[in-house]
């Protein structure tokens, strides 16, 4: 009975190693089809100049043994950029694809909640500041109205 799970624990590990070799060389292939893929300004691709990749970016995953669904290949360009740039990193071109195939993972869905609390925070502290110089301003407009009305007052 032993040798049977240990037999189990080499073939995971063989099917392990095997993917990850695998995903190493999809990941050299998309940073080769990025870096061959035209202008680029600043090491960045246009949103434009990806929506162009998508047939070969599907031609490249079907020959890795991956494959694009129709849905994903459609809205691929539009999700790319995260940043909202209009541009897209080679690092990002190459995580985003690989995400893609690689399904949801529980890593990538602690990297979207920390982003989405980082984003969280920063509206809540813009809030914060904005909320005390509207005050401010609220305490000055009410200084200024005393003003003229003393003023007006004076000139009665």
């Amino acid at each position: 009975m032993e040798s049977m799970y240990e037999k189990n624990g080499v073939r995971r590990e063989e099917s392990q190693k095997d993917a990850e070799e695998k995903r190493k060389e999809l990941v050299i292939a998309l940073e080769d089809l990025f870096d061959r893929s035209g202008e680029m300004s600043n090491g960045e691709l246009a949103i434009d100049t990806v929506a162009e990749l998508v047939p070969a970016i599907a031609s490249l995953l079907r020959l890795q043994g991956y494959y694009l669904a129709a849905d994903d290949k459609c809205n691929l360009a539009d999700v790319i950029d995260v940043d909202g740039s209009g541009t897209v990193s080679r690092s990002e071109f190459t995580e985003f694809i690989i995400s893609v195939i690689g399904g949801v993972r529980p890593m990538m869905t602690l990297k979207v909640n920390r982003a989405v609390a980082a984003v969280q925070k920063s509206i809540e502290d813009a809030s914060q500041r904005h909320s005390h110089e509207i005050s401010n301003l609220s305490g000055l407009v009410m200084d200024l109205l005393t003003k003229l009305d003393h003023h007006d007052t004076q000139n009665i």
